[in-house]
């Protein structure tokens, strides 16, 4: 907007305006501008929220249903966040102003952003490296023999390989311009190589920035969907059921319940277990000192029975 608007700021100081004025008038114009992008970006942001939500959950097979909430934490959090970012961008903007001439002000809009051709050799390294990377990092995924630890210190790299990534794609688009004479001059190939090698330098931080972001929340979406996946196999493993019953009477055929059940249901199979007992814990004794997961919750230090736990 600076940049834009650079002509407007340079008249104004022709005509006697102070820089303290001018940069006054921009400060209230933008804190403006921002209070009704904040206003009108909230209702928009919970919808967005509700459309988020509804997707999230019907991953995971919950029911939604459109809900208005507020919470004073939560906008408390908004608006300390919105105005953080929205000042350190005046504060730059006015910092930038500042500095500037009634000369630079008016041609602003006019001058060519430059190629910078300092550690060609090592920008394109970095390009071509980060690629390497991306090629590696899929391999070992794909492999299968993968570790927490491999996992989080290849996503960091990955990271790092991203924004590398946009740093060395600059100086490769601008070593294929200067292979490329005999094609460079034709129709807008030119206009065309060189707005993209400026914007992808000035632009790289954001554009690595964004691309990490994007990556993130396709990697935790995907998570989410193979974790719902994983845990309905799994329940359907453990549970293989919808309803059970119980009774202490073992001659109990359930026949009242499965009637009240049938009105609303369909019954596609029942089976009944008749849990039987003698009085003493030795089999659970057994499950308790044998199972895998709670069985050393249960011994004493030589080997043996904890009767007092398994009492507890």
């Amino acid at each position: 907007m600076l940049e834009k608007r650079s002509r407007e700021f340079g008249t104004y100081l022709l005509l006697g305006m102070k820089k303290k004025q001018i940069s006054r008038m921009y400060l209230r114009e933008n804190l403006l501008l921002g209070t009704i992008a904040f206003i009108v970006g909230c209702p928009i942001g919970w919808l967005l929220e509700q459309i988020i939500l509804s997707i999230f959950d019907s991953m995971f097979n919950l029911g939604y249903e459109i809900e208005v909430s507020f919470s004073g934490y939560g906008m408390l959090m908004t608006v300390g966040c919105y105005l953080t970012c929205f000042m350190l961008a005046l504060l730059r903007n006015k910092r930038k102003f500042n500095s500037f001439n009634i000369n630079a002000l008016m041609t602003m809009d006019q001058k060519n952003e430059k190629i910078s051709e300092n550690n060609g050799f090592l920008r394109i390294l970095c390009f071509f490296g980060s690629i390497a990377y991306f090629i590696a990092f899929i391999c070992y995924i794909c492999t299968g023999n993968v570790t927490i630890g491999g996992v989080m210190i290849g996503g960091f790299l990955f990271i790092v390989a991203i924004y590398l990534f946009y740093i060395g794609i600059s100086a490769f688009v601008v070593k294929i311009i200067k292979n490329q004479k005999n094609h460079l001059f034709k129709k807008q190939h030119l206009f065309l190589y060189r707005q993209l090698s400026v914007k992808l330098k000035t632009m790289q931080f954001t554009m690595g920035t964004l691309t990490v972001l994007f990556t993130v929340a396709l990697l935790f979406g995907t998570m989410s969907m193979m974790l719902s996946k994983f845990q309905k196999e799994r329940a359907d493993h453990i549970f293989p059921f919808d309803v059970i019953l119980f009774s202490e009477d073992v001659d109990d055929t359930f026949e009242q319940e499965k009637e009240e059940i049938r009105k609303d249901h369909n019954v596609e199979e029942t089976i009944i277990y008749n849990v039987y007992e003698n009085g003493s814990s030795e089999m659970n004794e057994y499950l308790y000192t044998n199972l895998t997961v709670i069985g050393d919750s249960y011994k004493n230090q030589d080997g043996s029975t904890n009767h007092k736990k398994i009492e507890e």
